[in-house]
């Protein structure tokens, strides 16, 4: 319980004055002062203090208080030897005025557009009671040329339940080093805050985006493909993970910015046909082992990672 002489804390406001309260507590002087015991009757009289206190915190926690200000300790004595140590305060109950800390939200995206050489891979939301911010990370080749993405976001909670936030417009990206992947600034977004724990991921329908000065209008949505699929078809081989030419160690970082094992499955198999002498079928077979088990267990990436890296230092 937090105690103070003044009548307020520093970064608390006090919501509730519950009234007056104390603790009082005797103490036998006689024995003491007959022996001019003084060392011993400092300590006494320091317990004695600390027994007036603890009555005085019992009594302001059954009042229902967390605080007590004014806080004051009195002495009294008789002629019988008797010292009174008395505590007393008002009974208050307070809460802070910092705002905790706002802990970033990231919710995968786990859908793409084959005809565009980028995608949305993940979202993170900033949440905040006046006003929640969102941002979008794009990953793909042509990411670092894009300026402008407009989009409609699906959340999807663990009922399956849709939340859409539609009409999202991201810009001024930052492109991240050594990696096709790029960060928007933070937009507002209208959520409902209570939501986004049940949160599991998101799907995103970009509607235009701007390459370079052109601004471009995206395919029809019916296109769209899910991350989570077994298999790609031969006609979406020109989709956002083609045409990398990768060595080992661009390699490693890319997957190590992915967000689960299903998606590194994806790209490593779209990179099989161009790279025979890097990607193995071996390799698929480990990471296909990875991917199959977040159905059952969730994400399994930084697993799967480890199990990359062995494969390749027994090369």
């Amino acid at each position: 319980m937090k105690l103070t002489s003044g009548f307020n804390f520093e970064n608390y406001e006090i919501t509730d004055y519950l009234g007056f309260c104390s603790g009082e507590y005797a103490l036998n002087t006689k024995f003491l002062s007959d022996f001019n015991l003084l060392s011993s009757y400092s300590e006494k009289l320091e317990a004695a203090q600390k027994n007036a206190l603890d009555l005085l915190i019992s009594n302001a926690k059954q009042m229902g208080a967390n605080a007590i200000i004014g806080l004051d300790i009195d002495y009294t004595t008789d002629d019988h030897d008797i010292m009174g140590v008395i505590a007393n305060g008002t009974a208050v109950t307070i809460k802070s005025t910092l705002k905790e800390p706002v802990v970033p939200v990231k919710i995968n995206v786990i859908n793409y557009n084959p005809d565009l050489e980028f995608r949305v891979s993940s979202l993170t939301i900033l949440p905040d009671t006046e006003k929640s911010t969102i941002t979008a990370t794009l990953f793909g080749k042509s990411s670092e040329n894009i300026t402008g993405v407009l989009a409609d976001i699906f959340l999807v909670d663990i009922f399956d339940e849709l939340h859409p936030v539609h009409y999202t417009g991201f810009s001024r990206f930052d492109v991240a080093q050594n990696f096709a992947t790029s960060i928007s600034t933070p937009v507002p977004c209208s959520l409902e805050l209570n939501i986004l724990p049940l949160i599991k991921y998101a799907k995103v329908s970009i509607k235009k985006y701007i390459f370079g000065n052109t601004v471009i209008t995206a395919s029809d949505n019916d296109c769209l493909l899910d991350i989570e699929q077994e298999t790609i078809s031969e006609d979406n081989t020109d989709n956002i993970f083609s045409n990398y030419k990768l060595q080992l160690d661009e390699y490693m970082d890319s997957v190590c910015h992915m967000n689960s094992a299903t998606e590194i499955l994806h790209y490593t198999k779209n990179l099989i046909e161009e790279n025979h002498d890097f990607i193995q079928a071996d390799l698929i077979q480990l990471i296909s082992s990875c991917a199959s088990l977040e159905r059952m267990y969730g994400n399994c990436k930084n697993d799967c990672i480890e199990k990359i890296k062995t494969y390749f230092d027994s090369i």
